[in-house]
């Protein structure tokens, strides 16, 4: 694992339990959550913080903070889990803050998660779900040449399904370096 990661201008790397108050500035936000479970209370966004910093530590696919470079600030999470929790597909992830929306951070940190999937953590394939209505969270993954395959009920909704695999996403690389 290459945590923490840095691109040009994000550092994204584990959570720890101190970043408790920033992540809920974010995920308390229900603007923020509207397509996501709520964290209403600060207890709700500390058992999810829990849950992140053990993803961190057992150095597989995770949640991962999302720092602005520029600013030292928590903006969010981005990174891997088991799809709705179980599996066994891998399900790219990621929340920002309403500040830091219309910037590029969201695509900038799923590529990066995307990089770390198939360069460090050896994956094949990765999927992301998301409500039909986001029509922001829909243009990330487009950006991320993620292509939709139907539908899937997870976390409790039906969503659109998309998926990339590590032979698409180097190619994609590839085409943008060009």
């Amino acid at each position: 694992m290459t945590i923490p990661i840095l691109t040009e201008r994000l550092e994204i790397r584990a959570f720890e339990p101190s970043d408790l108050h920033a992540l809920h500035a974010v995920y308390g936000d229900p603007e923020v959550t509207r397509w996501m479970p709520s964290y209403s209370t600060i207890e709700h966004t500390r058992r999810a913080l829990d849950k992140h910093v053990a993803g961190g530590r057992a150095g597989g696919p995770a949640l991962w903070a999302v720092v602005e470079r520029s600013s030292g600030e928590l903006i969010g999470d981005a990174g891997l889990a088991p799809l709705d929790g179980v599996g066994p597909d891998v399900e790219l992830g990621y929340t920002l803050g309403r500040r830091w929306w219309g910037r590029g951070y969201a695509t900038e940190a799923a590529r990066a998660c995307l990089e770390e999937a198939f360069g460090p953590l050896g994956l094949k394939r990765v999927v992301a779900v998301v409500r039909p209505e986001n029509d922001a969270s829909i243009r990330v993954l487009e950006k991320l040449g993620m292509t939709r395959e139907g539908t899937r009920f997870a976390h409790g909704a039906e969503h659109l399904l998309y998926a990339t695999t590590s032979v698409e996403a180097a190619a994609g690389s590839a085409a943008r370096s060009r």
